[in-house]
């Protein structure tokens, strides 16, 4: 007994100690987000068919923006008695928001304001009917909505317009979008390195494979604009009780204490041959071009169909 009990000892506090134990290795870091799993990787195996038929080979580019314009969507939010209130109201938070925004040299093209709705609210008043006390929902007023779209020069000019908007207690931000002039140029400079590459890879390839070059079937191209709202990545990182007391008329309620949503600038790591940029650090406009060559196999495989 004795024995046993010394071996239970050592099962235990052996793989407690294991984990106090400092690694010989260098300090890794992983930050608030969790752990992201590894996606499976594809079976690369062709079916025979394919392998008879064609040869593809693959060139794929990524360049980046920075960009040379953004849009800023406000919203101006009123809530009054009444919609010719909420249209007053809001007409003078406007002019206040516009003259702000002339103070910062911001072009008055470059504003837009969008009505978007005027909708009545309504309150809850406890009322007695038939000796029975009930919840009645009544008209409170209006709530109307105007968005006000801002294009700013530069993240510095962006900054301006939201300390401003921020002063007059406008904080209500829909919609941040990037936009760079130089698009269209990137677009076709990314398709000729993209077809450049692929070229590359048939010649060494096909060139190492097989004594006659393969006869060229087909080309594809595909180019897409990846804009920065499209890069942003949430995620909800808390450690919370996982016991939970169902609700009962004889059991106190229970809130939950908020749990905001972890949100940052994840970029674009595109597996490509040709990349730009480095690190994702700041918002970009990244525009990726994929061109696929074809070419006719040159031999026949001999096989069995089951």
């Amino acid at each position: 007994m004795r024995i046993a009990r010394m071996w239970w000892m050592v099962l235990v506090v052996l793989p407690a100690a294991a984990l106090f134990c400092p690694g010989r290795g260098n300090a890794q870091f992983i930050g608030a987000r969790s752990a992201e799993s590894l996606p499976a990787v594809a079976d690369a195996t062709l079916d025979h068919r394919a392998v008879e038929n064609f040869i593809m080979i693959e060139g794929k580019v990524e360049k980046r923006l920075d960009p040379t314009a953004l849009r800023i969507v406000l919203a101006l939010l009123v809530e009054e008695p009444t919609a010719a209130d909420c249209q007053t109201v809001s007409q003078n938070r406007e002019a206040e928001l516009l003259e702000a925004l002339a103070v910062l040299k911001i072009d008055e093209n470059a504003i837009v304001v969008d009505f978007i709705s005027i909708l009545p609210v309504y309150k809850w008043e406890v009322e007695t009917r038939e000796g029975k006390s009930v919840a009645v929902e009544k008209p409170a007023g209006f709530r109307m909505q105007s968005n006000v779209h801002v294009e700013a020069a530069s993240e510095k000019q962006a900054r301006a317009v939201l300390a401003a908007a921020f002063k007059l207690g406008v904080s209500d931000i829909i919609a941040f979008d990037y936009w760079s002039s130089d698009v269209d140029q990137t677009k076709k400079e990314a398709r000729k390195e993209a077809l450049q590459v692929a070229k590359e890879k048939a010649e060494l390839l096909l060139g190492a494979m097989f004594d006659e070059p393969p006869r060229p079937l087909n080309v594809h191209e595909s180019t897409r604009v990846v804009y920065p709202r499209s890069l942003y990545g949430s995620f909800e990182n808390a450690y919370a009780e996982a016991i939970r007391v169902p609700y009962s008329s004889d059991r106190m309620p229970t809130i939950q204490a908020v749990r905001p949503k972890n949100t940052y600038y994840q970029g674009l790591l595109e597996d490509a041959d040709v990349r730009e940029g480095g690190l994702p650090l700041r918002a970009q406009i990244s525009v990726v071009s994929t061109v696929r060559l074809y070419y006719a196999t040159p031999v026949t495989i001999e096989h069995e169909d089951n």
